[in-house]
Protein backbone atom coordinates (compact mmCIF):
# COMPACT_ATOMS: atom_id res chain seq x y z
CA UNK A 1 0.00 0.00 0.00
CA UNK A 2 2.79 2.37 0.85
CA UNK A 3 4.43 1.86 -2.56
CA UNK A 4 1.11 2.51 -4.32
CA UNK A 5 0.73 5.84 -2.56
CA UNK A 6 4.07 6.88 -3.98
CA UNK A 7 3.27 5.94 -7.57
CA UNK A 8 -0.03 7.80 -7.74
CA UNK A 9 -1.43 8.79 -11.11
CA UNK A 10 -0.96 12.47 -10.29
CA UNK A 11 2.70 12.00 -9.29
CA UNK A 12 3.44 10.03 -12.46
CA UNK A 13 1.61 12.62 -14.60
CA UNK A 14 3.56 15.54 -13.11
CA UNK A 15 6.85 13.64 -13.43
CA UNK A 16 6.19 12.74 -17.08
CA UNK A 17 5.14 16.30 -17.90
CA UNK A 18 8.44 17.70 -16.67
CA UNK A 19 10.39 14.82 -18.23
CA UNK A 20 8.82 15.72 -21.58
CA UNK A 21 9.46 19.43 -21.00
CA UNK A 22 13.10 18.70 -20.16
CA UNK A 23 13.43 16.57 -23.29
CA UNK A 24 12.00 19.23 -25.60
CA UNK A 25 14.05 22.03 -24.03
CA UNK A 26 17.28 20.04 -24.11
CA UNK A 27 16.76 19.01 -27.73
CA UNK A 28 16.66 22.69 -28.68
CA UNK A 29 19.50 23.73 -26.33
CA UNK A 30 21.68 20.74 -27.17
CA UNK A 31 21.41 21.24 -30.92
CA UNK A 32 21.95 25.00 -30.83
CA UNK A 33 24.22 25.61 -27.84
CA UNK A 34 25.60 22.23 -26.78
CA UNK A 35 24.08 22.58 -23.31
CA UNK A 36 21.39 20.87 -21.26
CA UNK A 37 19.04 21.81 -18.48
CA UNK A 38 17.01 19.90 -15.87
CA UNK A 39 13.68 20.65 -14.23
CA UNK A 40 14.07 18.36 -11.21
CA UNK A 41 13.99 21.13 -8.64
CA UNK A 42 11.11 22.84 -10.43
CA UNK A 43 9.24 19.53 -10.37
CA UNK A 44 9.57 19.36 -6.59
CA UNK A 45 8.25 22.88 -6.12
CA UNK A 46 5.34 22.43 -8.54
CA UNK A 47 4.50 18.99 -7.15
CA UNK A 48 4.42 20.39 -3.65
CA UNK A 49 2.25 23.34 -4.70
CA UNK A 50 -0.24 21.13 -6.59
CA UNK A 51 -0.31 18.00 -4.48
CA UNK A 52 0.29 19.36 -1.00
CA UNK A 53 -1.41 22.73 -1.15
CA UNK A 54 -4.12 22.42 -3.82
CA UNK A 55 -5.08 18.73 -3.62
CA UNK A 56 -5.11 18.21 0.12
CA UNK A 57 -1.68 16.88 0.92
CA UNK A 58 1.07 14.59 -0.32
CA UNK A 59 3.84 12.41 1.02
CA UNK A 60 7.59 12.62 0.83
CA UNK A 61 7.61 9.46 -1.30
CA UNK A 62 5.06 10.87 -3.75
CA UNK A 63 7.15 14.01 -4.27
CA UNK A 64 10.23 11.82 -4.60
CA UNK A 65 8.65 9.68 -7.31
CA UNK A 66 7.54 12.72 -9.33
CA UNK A 67 11.06 14.14 -9.01
CA UNK A 68 12.83 10.94 -10.10
CA UNK A 69 10.55 10.46 -13.13
CA UNK A 70 11.09 14.07 -14.21
CA UNK A 71 14.88 13.61 -14.22
CA UNK A 72 14.80 10.30 -16.12
CA UNK A 73 15.14 10.95 -19.84
CA UNK A 74 16.64 9.20 -22.86
CA UNK A 75 17.63 11.54 -25.66
CA UNK A 76 18.11 11.12 -29.40
CA UNK A 77 18.78 14.69 -30.49
CA UNK A 78 22.57 14.34 -30.61
CA UNK A 79 22.78 11.20 -32.74
CA UNK A 80 19.94 12.09 -35.15
CA UNK A 81 20.81 15.78 -35.33
CA UNK A 82 24.50 15.10 -35.97
CA UNK A 83 23.70 12.53 -38.68
CA UNK A 84 21.50 15.07 -40.46
CA UNK A 85 24.04 17.86 -40.01
CA UNK A 86 26.93 15.81 -41.43
CA UNK A 87 24.96 14.28 -44.31
CA UNK A 88 23.77 17.69 -45.50
CA UNK A 89 27.25 19.21 -45.54
CA UNK A 90 29.75 16.58 -46.64
CA UNK A 91 29.51 14.41 -49.74
CA UNK A 92 31.82 11.74 -48.33
CA UNK A 93 29.40 10.97 -45.48
CA UNK A 94 27.41 7.74 -45.72
CA UNK A 95 25.33 5.96 -43.09
CA UNK A 96 23.63 2.55 -42.98
CA UNK A 97 19.85 2.55 -43.40
CA UNK A 98 19.30 1.55 -39.75
CA UNK A 99 20.85 4.89 -38.70
CA UNK A 100 19.86 7.26 -41.51
CA UNK A 101 17.10 6.86 -44.13
CA UNK A 102 18.22 6.53 -47.78
CA UNK A 103 15.90 9.41 -48.70
CA UNK A 104 15.57 12.24 -46.18
CA UNK A 105 13.49 14.70 -48.17
CA UNK A 106 11.57 16.66 -45.48
CA UNK A 107 8.39 16.40 -47.54
CA UNK A 108 8.31 12.62 -46.96
CA UNK A 109 7.26 13.10 -43.34
CA UNK A 110 8.28 11.21 -40.22
CA UNK A 111 7.60 7.68 -41.51
CA UNK A 112 11.00 7.29 -43.19
CA UNK A 113 12.64 7.75 -39.77
CA UNK A 114 10.76 4.89 -38.12
CA UNK A 115 13.47 2.25 -38.61
CA UNK A 116 16.38 4.40 -37.32
CA UNK A 117 14.34 5.55 -34.31
CA UNK A 118 13.26 2.01 -33.37
CA UNK A 119 16.77 0.63 -33.85
CA UNK A 120 18.43 3.35 -31.78
CA UNK A 121 15.73 3.10 -29.09
CA UNK A 122 16.26 -0.66 -28.78
CA UNK A 123 20.01 -0.21 -28.48
CA UNK A 124 19.66 2.67 -26.02
CA UNK A 125 17.22 0.78 -23.81
CA UNK A 126 19.51 -2.28 -23.64
CA UNK A 127 22.60 -0.16 -22.95
CA UNK A 128 20.84 1.98 -20.34
CA UNK A 129 19.33 -1.01 -18.54
CA UNK A 130 22.77 -2.64 -18.37
CA UNK A 131 24.12 0.60 -16.91
CA UNK A 132 21.24 0.60 -14.44
CA UNK A 133 22.08 -2.91 -13.21
CA UNK A 134 25.76 -2.03 -12.71
CA UNK A 135 24.85 1.24 -10.99
CA UNK A 136 22.52 -0.41 -8.49
CA UNK A 137 25.05 -3.13 -7.66
CA UNK A 138 27.88 -0.65 -7.03
CA UNK A 139 25.91 2.17 -5.40
CA UNK A 140 26.55 1.05 -1.81
CA UNK A 141 30.31 1.12 -2.40
CA UNK A 142 30.29 4.69 -3.69
CA UNK A 143 28.00 6.20 -1.06
CA UNK A 144 30.13 4.77 1.76
CA UNK A 145 32.75 7.45 1.02
CA UNK A 146 32.30 10.76 2.85
CA UNK A 147 33.49 12.70 -0.21
CA UNK A 148 30.65 11.35 -2.34
CA UNK A 149 28.04 13.95 -1.38
CA UNK A 150 26.24 14.22 -4.77
CA UNK A 151 25.42 17.92 -4.29
CA UNK A 152 22.66 18.01 -6.93
CA UNK A 153 20.74 15.24 -5.19
CA UNK A 154 21.55 16.62 -1.76
CA UNK A 155 19.84 19.85 -2.80
CA UNK A 156 16.77 18.02 -4.09
CA UNK A 157 16.47 15.88 -0.96
CA UNK A 158 16.87 18.95 1.21
CA UNK A 159 14.20 20.80 -0.77
CA UNK A 160 11.69 17.95 -0.43
CA UNK A 161 12.44 17.78 3.29
CA UNK A 162 11.84 21.52 3.63
CA UNK A 163 8.56 21.28 1.71
CA UNK A 164 7.22 18.44 3.85
CA UNK A 165 8.30 19.97 7.16
CA UNK A 166 7.11 23.44 6.19
CA UNK A 167 7.54 26.16 8.77
CA UNK A 168 11.00 27.66 9.18
CA UNK A 169 12.75 25.25 6.81
CA UNK A 170 10.48 26.05 3.88
CA UNK A 171 10.66 29.78 4.60
CA UNK A 172 14.46 29.62 4.78
CA UNK A 173 14.59 27.95 1.37
CA UNK A 174 12.07 30.45 -0.01
CA UNK A 175 13.96 33.49 1.26
CA UNK A 176 17.26 32.12 -0.05
CA UNK A 177 15.68 31.36 -3.42
CA UNK A 178 14.20 34.85 -3.65
CA UNK A 179 17.59 36.40 -2.84
CA UNK A 180 19.30 34.27 -5.48
CA UNK A 181 16.64 35.15 -8.05
CA UNK A 182 16.71 38.90 -7.43
CA UNK A 183 20.51 39.13 -7.41
CA UNK A 184 21.00 36.98 -10.53
CA UNK A 185 18.26 38.65 -12.59
CA UNK A 186 19.59 42.08 -11.56
CA UNK A 187 23.10 41.10 -12.67
CA UNK A 188 21.97 40.12 -16.15
CA UNK A 189 19.53 43.01 -16.48
CA UNK A 190 22.28 45.52 -15.72
CA UNK A 191 24.59 43.75 -18.17
CA UNK A 192 22.06 44.47 -20.90
CA UNK A 193 22.66 48.17 -20.20
CA UNK A 194 26.44 47.88 -20.37
CA UNK A 195 27.11 47.41 -16.64
CA UNK A 196 28.99 44.10 -16.41
CA UNK A 197 28.18 42.34 -13.16
CA UNK A 198 28.28 38.85 -14.63
CA UNK A 199 31.93 38.27 -15.57
CA UNK A 200 35.18 39.96 -14.56
CA UNK A 201 37.99 39.45 -17.06
CA UNK A 202 41.38 39.78 -15.35
CA UNK A 203 43.40 38.67 -18.37
CA UNK A 204 44.34 42.20 -19.60
CA UNK A 205 46.06 42.85 -16.24
CA UNK A 206 48.11 39.65 -16.28
CA UNK A 207 51.39 38.75 -18.03
CA UNK A 208 51.00 37.46 -21.58
CA UNK A 209 49.96 33.85 -21.58
CA UNK A 210 48.20 34.01 -18.23
CA UNK A 211 44.42 34.03 -18.48
CA UNK A 212 41.83 34.35 -15.78
CA UNK A 213 38.27 35.51 -15.27
CA UNK A 214 35.63 35.30 -12.57
CA UNK A 215 31.97 34.56 -13.10
CA UNK A 216 29.96 36.31 -10.39
CA UNK A 217 27.55 33.44 -9.86
CA UNK A 218 25.80 32.68 -6.59
CA UNK A 219 24.82 29.34 -8.08
CA UNK A 220 28.42 28.22 -8.60
CA UNK A 221 29.29 29.41 -5.09
CA UNK A 222 26.40 27.33 -3.74
CA UNK A 223 27.80 24.29 -5.57
CA UNK A 224 31.20 24.91 -3.97
CA UNK A 225 29.54 25.16 -0.56
CA UNK A 226 27.60 21.91 -0.93
CA UNK A 227 30.47 19.79 -2.25
CA UNK A 228 33.32 18.84 0.02
CA UNK A 229 35.63 21.77 0.81
CA UNK A 230 38.46 19.34 0.12
CA UNK A 231 37.27 19.00 -3.49
CA UNK A 232 36.45 22.67 -4.16
CA UNK A 233 39.77 23.92 -2.76
CA UNK A 234 41.68 21.25 -4.70
CA UNK A 235 39.90 22.58 -7.77
CA UNK A 236 41.03 26.13 -6.93
CA UNK A 237 44.67 25.10 -6.48
CA UNK A 238 44.70 23.15 -9.75
CA UNK A 239 42.96 25.94 -11.69
CA UNK A 240 45.30 28.66 -10.46
CA UNK A 241 48.33 26.52 -11.28
CA UNK A 242 46.97 25.75 -14.77
CA UNK A 243 45.95 29.24 -15.90
CA UNK A 244 48.36 31.52 -14.01
CA UNK A 245 51.60 29.50 -13.95
CA UNK A 246 51.54 26.74 -16.55
CA UNK A 247 49.71 28.77 -19.23
CA UNK A 248 52.39 31.53 -19.55
CA UNK A 249 55.11 28.88 -19.70
CA UNK A 250 53.31 26.90 -22.40
CA UNK A 251 52.67 30.03 -24.46
CA UNK A 252 56.27 31.27 -24.19
CA UNK A 253 57.56 27.91 -25.43
CA UNK A 254 55.10 27.72 -28.31
CA UNK A 255 53.29 24.67 -26.94
CA UNK A 256 49.92 26.45 -26.71
CA UNK A 257 48.80 29.23 -29.01
CA UNK A 258 47.78 32.43 -27.20
CA UNK A 259 44.51 34.22 -27.88
CA UNK A 260 42.97 37.32 -26.32
CA UNK A 261 39.64 35.54 -26.35
CA UNK A 262 39.28 33.58 -23.10
CA UNK A 263 37.07 30.94 -24.71
CA UNK A 264 39.45 30.42 -27.63
CA UNK A 265 42.49 30.28 -25.35
CA UNK A 266 40.65 27.86 -23.07
CA UNK A 267 40.06 25.58 -26.06
CA UNK A 268 43.75 25.85 -27.00
CA UNK A 269 44.78 24.96 -23.43
CA UNK A 270 42.41 22.01 -23.24
CA UNK A 271 43.54 20.33 -26.46
CA UNK A 272 47.13 21.57 -26.30
CA UNK A 273 47.88 20.52 -22.73
CA UNK A 274 45.35 20.15 -19.90
CA UNK A 275 43.15 17.38 -21.23
CA UNK A 276 46.07 14.90 -21.14
CA UNK A 277 47.02 15.05 -17.43
CA UNK A 278 43.41 15.64 -16.36
CA UNK A 279 42.11 12.54 -18.13
CA UNK A 280 45.15 10.68 -16.84
CA UNK A 281 44.09 11.53 -13.28
CA UNK A 282 40.51 10.49 -13.95
CA UNK A 283 41.32 7.23 -15.76
CA UNK A 284 44.72 6.01 -14.54
CA UNK A 285 44.22 7.51 -11.08
CA UNK A 286 41.78 4.74 -10.19
CA UNK A 287 44.40 2.10 -11.00
CA UNK A 288 46.94 4.08 -9.02
CA UNK A 289 44.62 4.22 -6.01
CA UNK A 290 44.09 0.46 -6.13
CA UNK A 291 47.85 -0.16 -6.27
CA UNK A 292 48.73 2.32 -3.52
CA UNK A 293 46.01 1.08 -1.18
CA UNK A 294 47.17 -2.48 -1.86
CA UNK A 295 50.71 -1.54 -0.85
CA UNK A 296 49.49 0.34 2.21
CA UNK A 297 47.38 -2.64 3.21
CA UNK A 298 50.47 -4.87 2.96
CA UNK A 299 52.46 -2.53 5.23
CA UNK A 300 49.62 -2.24 7.73
CA UNK A 301 49.11 -5.99 7.88
CA UNK A 302 52.80 -6.45 8.57
CA UNK A 303 52.44 -4.08 11.52
CA UNK A 304 49.35 -5.97 12.67
CA UNK A 305 47.25 -2.81 12.86
CA UNK A 306 43.86 -4.01 11.60
CA UNK A 307 42.01 -0.88 12.74
CA UNK A 308 44.30 1.35 10.71
CA UNK A 309 43.69 -0.84 7.66
CA UNK A 310 39.96 -0.07 7.81
CA UNK A 311 40.55 3.68 7.52
CA UNK A 312 41.65 3.61 3.88
CA UNK A 313 39.30 4.70 1.13
CA UNK A 314 40.40 1.93 -1.20
CA UNK A 315 36.77 1.04 -1.84
CA UNK A 316 36.77 3.50 -4.75
CA UNK A 317 39.72 1.88 -6.51
CA UNK A 318 39.03 -0.06 -9.72
CA UNK A 319 40.19 -3.43 -8.40
CA UNK A 320 37.87 -3.51 -5.41
CA UNK A 321 34.88 -2.18 -7.34
CA UNK A 322 35.36 -4.60 -10.25
CA UNK A 323 35.60 -7.61 -7.94
CA UNK A 324 32.55 -6.43 -6.02
CA UNK A 325 30.52 -5.96 -9.19
CA UNK A 326 31.11 -9.46 -10.57
CA UNK A 327 30.71 -11.10 -7.19
CA UNK A 328 27.27 -9.50 -6.83
CA UNK A 329 26.24 -10.35 -10.39
CA UNK A 330 27.19 -14.02 -10.09
CA UNK A 331 25.66 -14.49 -6.64
CA UNK A 332 22.19 -13.39 -7.71
CA UNK A 333 20.61 -15.67 -10.33
CA UNK A 334 17.90 -13.20 -11.29
CA UNK A 335 20.32 -10.32 -11.79
CA UNK A 336 22.78 -12.57 -13.62
CA UNK A 337 20.01 -13.73 -15.95
CA UNK A 338 18.95 -10.16 -16.77
CA UNK A 339 22.52 -8.93 -17.18
CA UNK A 340 23.77 -11.71 -19.45
CA UNK A 341 20.58 -11.73 -21.53
CA UNK A 342 20.90 -8.02 -22.24
CA UNK A 343 24.65 -8.30 -22.83
CA UNK A 344 24.15 -11.18 -25.27
CA UNK A 345 21.50 -9.19 -27.14
CA UNK A 346 23.89 -6.24 -27.38
CA UNK A 347 26.69 -8.43 -28.76
CA UNK A 348 24.30 -9.97 -31.30
CA UNK A 349 23.21 -6.47 -32.34
CA UNK A 350 26.88 -5.52 -32.81
CA UNK A 351 27.35 -8.55 -35.08
CA UNK A 352 24.18 -7.98 -37.14
CA UNK A 353 24.47 -4.18 -37.52
CA UNK A 354 28.29 -4.10 -37.74
CA UNK A 355 28.62 -0.39 -36.88
CA UNK A 356 32.35 -0.38 -37.78
CA UNK A 357 31.88 -1.54 -41.37
CA UNK A 358 33.97 -1.98 -43.56
CA UNK A 359 35.95 -3.62 -40.74
CA UNK A 360 34.84 -7.24 -40.21
CA UNK A 361 31.92 -8.10 -37.93
CA UNK A 362 34.20 -9.64 -35.32
CA UNK A 363 35.69 -6.19 -34.72
CA UNK A 364 32.29 -4.74 -33.83
CA UNK A 365 31.62 -7.64 -31.47
CA UNK A 366 35.08 -7.30 -29.91
CA UNK A 367 34.53 -3.59 -29.38
CA UNK A 368 31.16 -4.19 -27.70
CA UNK A 369 32.76 -6.83 -25.43
CA UNK A 370 35.71 -4.56 -24.54
CA UNK A 371 33.38 -1.63 -23.89
CA UNK A 372 31.03 -3.74 -21.77
CA UNK A 373 33.62 -5.54 -19.63
CA UNK A 374 36.32 -2.86 -19.31
CA UNK A 375 35.85 0.65 -20.71
CA UNK A 376 32.29 1.28 -19.58
CA UNK A 377 33.12 0.12 -16.04
CA UNK A 378 36.01 2.59 -15.89
CA UNK A 379 33.81 5.40 -17.17
CA UNK A 380 31.09 4.56 -14.64
CA UNK A 381 33.60 4.91 -11.82
CA UNK A 382 34.97 8.19 -13.20
CA UNK A 383 31.59 9.82 -13.85
CA UNK A 384 30.17 8.72 -10.50
CA UNK A 385 33.17 10.06 -8.60
CA UNK A 386 33.09 13.35 -10.52
CA UNK A 387 29.37 13.82 -9.90
CA UNK A 388 29.54 12.61 -6.33
CA UNK A 389 32.42 14.87 -5.34
CA UNK A 390 31.80 17.98 -7.45
CA UNK A 391 28.24 17.81 -8.80
CA UNK A 392 29.64 18.07 -12.33
CA UNK A 393 30.60 15.56 -15.00
CA UNK A 394 32.15 15.53 -18.48
CA UNK A 395 32.34 12.94 -21.23
CA UNK A 396 35.92 13.67 -22.27
CA UNK A 397 37.16 10.31 -20.98
CA UNK A 398 35.41 8.66 -23.94
CA UNK A 399 38.16 10.02 -26.18
CA UNK A 400 40.68 7.69 -24.54
CA UNK A 401 38.42 4.78 -23.69
CA UNK A 402 36.58 4.41 -27.01
CA UNK A 403 37.66 6.74 -29.80
CA UNK A 404 41.43 6.35 -29.64
CA UNK A 405 41.45 2.50 -29.53
CA UNK A 406 39.08 2.37 -32.51
CA UNK A 407 41.10 4.97 -34.40
CA UNK A 408 44.34 3.10 -33.67
CA UNK A 409 42.85 -0.08 -35.14
CA UNK A 410 42.42 1.73 -38.44
CA UNK A 411 38.70 2.47 -38.55
CA UNK A 412 37.87 5.48 -40.73
CA UNK A 413 34.20 6.24 -40.96
CA UNK A 414 31.44 8.21 -39.31
CA UNK A 415 28.97 5.59 -38.08
CA UNK A 416 31.23 3.79 -35.62
CA UNK A 417 32.35 6.90 -33.74
CA UNK A 418 28.79 8.18 -33.53
CA UNK A 419 26.99 5.01 -32.39
CA UNK A 420 29.73 3.52 -30.19
CA UNK A 421 27.92 4.74 -27.03
CA UNK A 422 24.96 2.49 -27.92
CA UNK A 423 27.07 -0.69 -27.77
CA UNK A 424 28.08 -0.67 -24.12
CA UNK A 425 26.42 -0.24 -20.70
CA UNK A 426 25.38 3.40 -20.43
CA UNK A 427 27.77 4.98 -17.86
CA UNK A 428 25.65 8.12 -17.50
CA UNK A 429 23.04 6.13 -15.60
CA UNK A 430 25.41 5.55 -12.67
CA UNK A 431 25.73 9.10 -11.26
CA UNK A 432 21.97 9.67 -11.10
CA UNK A 433 21.12 6.22 -9.69
CA UNK A 434 23.90 6.34 -7.09
CA UNK A 435 22.95 9.85 -6.01
CA UNK A 436 19.32 8.80 -5.62
CA UNK A 437 20.30 5.70 -3.63
CA UNK A 438 22.37 7.85 -1.28
CA UNK A 439 19.36 10.03 -0.48
CA UNK A 440 16.63 7.38 -0.82
CA UNK A 441 15.69 7.65 2.86
CA UNK A 442 15.26 11.42 2.56
CA UNK A 443 13.13 10.87 -0.57
CA UNK A 444 11.29 7.97 1.14
CA UNK A 445 11.84 5.64 -1.80
CA UNK A 446 13.43 2.20 -2.11
CA UNK A 447 15.93 1.03 -4.70
CA UNK A 448 13.07 -0.75 -6.48
CA UNK A 449 11.09 2.50 -6.51
CA UNK A 450 14.07 4.27 -8.10
CA UNK A 451 14.36 1.64 -10.83
CA UNK A 452 10.62 1.71 -11.52
CA UNK A 453 10.52 5.52 -11.70
CA UNK A 454 13.53 5.56 -14.01
CA UNK A 455 11.87 3.16 -16.45
CA UNK A 456 8.65 5.19 -16.45
CA UNK A 457 10.60 8.32 -17.44
CA UNK A 458 12.83 6.62 -20.00
CA UNK A 459 10.23 4.89 -22.14
CA UNK A 460 8.41 7.90 -23.67
CA UNK A 461 11.19 10.51 -23.69
CA UNK A 462 13.38 8.89 -26.35
CA UNK A 463 10.51 9.06 -28.86
CA UNK A 464 9.78 12.67 -27.86
CA UNK A 465 13.44 13.63 -28.32
CA UNK A 466 13.59 11.96 -31.75
CA UNK A 467 10.36 13.55 -33.01
CA UNK A 468 11.33 17.03 -31.76
CA UNK A 469 14.74 16.76 -33.46
CA UNK A 470 13.23 15.76 -36.80
CA UNK A 471 10.53 18.43 -36.50
CA UNK A 472 13.11 21.16 -35.82
CA UNK A 473 15.11 20.06 -38.87
CA UNK A 474 12.05 19.66 -41.07
CA UNK A 475 10.43 23.01 -40.29
CA UNK A 476 13.41 25.21 -39.36
CA UNK A 477 16.53 23.48 -40.69
CA UNK A 478 19.99 23.29 -39.06
CA UNK A 479 22.67 25.94 -39.46
CA UNK A 480 20.70 29.16 -39.96
CA UNK A 481 19.57 32.20 -37.98
CA UNK A 482 16.64 30.34 -36.43
CA UNK A 483 18.64 27.21 -35.62
CA UNK A 484 22.38 28.02 -35.55
CA UNK A 485 23.14 24.42 -34.45
CA UNK A 486 26.40 25.41 -32.75
CA UNK A 487 26.31 22.25 -30.64
CA UNK A 488 26.16 20.05 -33.74
CA UNK A 489 28.89 22.09 -35.41
CA UNK A 490 31.32 21.43 -32.54
CA UNK A 491 30.55 17.71 -32.52
CA UNK A 492 30.81 17.44 -36.30
CA UNK A 493 34.34 18.87 -36.27
CA UNK A 494 35.52 16.25 -33.79
CA UNK A 495 33.77 13.30 -35.48
CA UNK A 496 35.00 14.37 -38.93
CA UNK A 497 38.55 14.63 -37.57
CA UNK A 498 38.39 10.97 -36.53
CA UNK A 499 36.48 9.79 -39.61
CA UNK A 500 38.97 11.33 -42.04
CA UNK A 501 42.08 10.44 -40.02
CA UNK A 502 43.13 14.05 -39.39
CA UNK A 503 44.00 13.66 -35.70
CA UNK A 504 46.57 16.09 -34.33
CA UNK A 505 47.75 14.64 -31.06
CA UNK A 506 44.67 15.16 -28.90
CA UNK A 507 46.27 13.38 -25.91
CA UNK A 508 49.95 13.35 -24.95
CA UNK A 509 50.85 9.87 -23.60
CA UNK A 510 53.56 11.09 -21.20
CA UNK A 511 51.29 13.75 -19.66
CA UNK A 512 48.48 11.21 -19.50
CA UNK A 513 50.58 8.77 -17.47
CA UNK A 514 52.13 11.52 -15.33
CA UNK A 515 48.68 12.87 -14.46
CA UNK A 516 47.51 9.44 -13.32
CA UNK A 517 50.54 8.88 -11.11
CA UNK A 518 50.57 12.37 -9.58
CA UNK A 519 46.82 12.36 -8.97
CA UNK A 520 46.86 9.00 -7.17
CA UNK A 521 49.86 9.94 -5.01
CA UNK A 522 48.31 13.28 -3.99
CA UNK A 523 44.97 11.63 -3.21
CA UNK A 524 46.64 9.15 -0.84
CA UNK A 525 49.40 11.29 0.67
CA UNK A 526 47.67 14.68 1.04
CA UNK A 527 44.22 16.11 1.82
CA UNK A 528 43.83 17.02 -1.88
CA UNK A 529 41.15 15.43 -4.05
CA UNK A 530 42.28 13.83 -7.31
CA UNK A 531 38.89 14.54 -8.88
CA UNK A 532 39.05 18.17 -7.79
CA UNK A 533 42.54 18.56 -9.24
CA UNK A 534 41.43 17.11 -12.58
CA UNK A 535 38.31 19.28 -12.70
CA UNK A 536 40.40 22.39 -12.02
CA UNK A 537 42.38 21.66 -15.18
CA UNK A 538 39.31 20.94 -17.32
CA UNK A 539 36.90 23.68 -16.23
CA UNK A 540 37.06 27.12 -17.86
CA UNK A 541 38.96 29.60 -15.65
CA UNK A 542 35.92 31.74 -14.85
CA UNK A 543 34.22 28.93 -12.88
CA UNK A 544 37.08 28.32 -10.47
CA UNK A 545 36.83 31.26 -8.05
CA UNK A 546 33.08 31.18 -7.34
CA UNK A 547 33.20 27.44 -6.63
CA UNK A 548 36.22 27.94 -4.37
CA UNK A 549 34.48 30.78 -2.50
CA UNK A 550 31.74 28.33 -1.66
CA UNK A 551 34.39 25.94 -0.36
CA UNK A 552 35.87 28.64 1.88
CA UNK A 553 32.40 29.48 3.18
CA UNK A 554 31.88 25.80 4.01
CA UNK A 555 35.16 25.68 5.93
CA UNK A 556 34.17 28.76 7.95
CA UNK A 557 30.67 27.57 8.85
CA UNK A 558 31.89 24.07 9.73
CA UNK A 559 34.50 25.49 12.09
CA UNK A 560 32.47 28.35 13.58
CA UNK A 561 28.97 26.85 13.66
CA UNK A 562 29.63 23.13 13.41
CA UNK A 563 28.77 20.49 10.82
CA UNK A 564 25.32 20.08 12.35
CA UNK A 565 24.49 23.66 11.34
CA UNK A 566 25.35 22.80 7.74
CA UNK A 567 22.88 19.91 7.74
CA UNK A 568 20.11 21.87 9.45
CA UNK A 569 20.58 25.36 7.94
CA UNK A 570 23.49 25.68 5.55
CA UNK A 571 22.20 23.05 3.13
CA UNK A 572 18.77 24.74 3.03
CA UNK A 573 20.24 28.16 2.29
CA UNK A 574 22.48 26.71 -0.43
CA UNK A 575 19.50 24.81 -1.82
CA UNK A 576 17.42 27.96 -2.26
CA UNK A 577 20.28 29.96 -3.76
CA UNK A 578 21.36 27.20 -6.15
CA UNK A 579 17.81 26.52 -7.32
CA UNK A 580 16.89 30.09 -8.19
CA UNK A 581 20.31 31.34 -9.27
CA UNK A 582 21.09 28.58 -11.78
CA UNK A 583 17.53 28.60 -13.13
CA UNK A 584 17.49 32.34 -13.70
CA UNK A 585 21.10 32.33 -14.94
CA UNK A 586 20.34 29.80 -17.68
CA UNK A 587 17.09 31.48 -18.70
CA UNK A 588 18.62 34.98 -18.77
CA UNK A 589 21.60 33.69 -20.77
CA UNK A 590 19.29 32.13 -23.35
CA UNK A 591 17.16 35.25 -23.60
CA UNK A 592 20.18 37.53 -24.03
CA UNK A 593 21.70 35.15 -26.59
CA UNK A 594 18.51 35.04 -28.62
Amino acid sequence: MRSNRKFTLRAVAIGLFFAALTTVMNAYLGINFGMGFGFGVVTIIVSYAILHKMLGGSSRGELGVAYIISTSTLVAHWILGLAIFLAERYQDVSFPSWLYPPNTDPSLGFGVWLRPILTLFSLELMATTLGLVISVLLSSEFISSEKMVFPNYAVSASLIDACIKGGGEARLVGISALAGLVITVSQYALSAFGINLVNINLTPYLPKGAVFAITLSLGFAAVGYIISAQVSLSLLLSGLLTYLILAPYLVSHGIVEYSESIQEFYNNMIFGFSISPAIGMLILGGFGLSFLFFLRGKVIRRKGDEKEEEKGDGSLGYAHLYKTLWRRILRNKKIASIFFTLLSALLVAAYVLNPFYPLPRWFSVAFAAYASFVASFIEIVILTKMTGETGMSMGTTGIILYDMPVFTMGYRGYTGYMVAPYFRPNPWTAPSVTGLVKYKDSLDVSVKDIVKAKLIGWLPTFAISALVTIALWRYLGFGNEQMPAAGLLQSSIYVRMLATGDVRGTVDPSLFVAGGIIGAVLEVATPLSMTGLAMGMILPPNYIVPIALGGFARLITDRKLGKKWYKERGMLIATGILTSSILSQVIMTILMTL
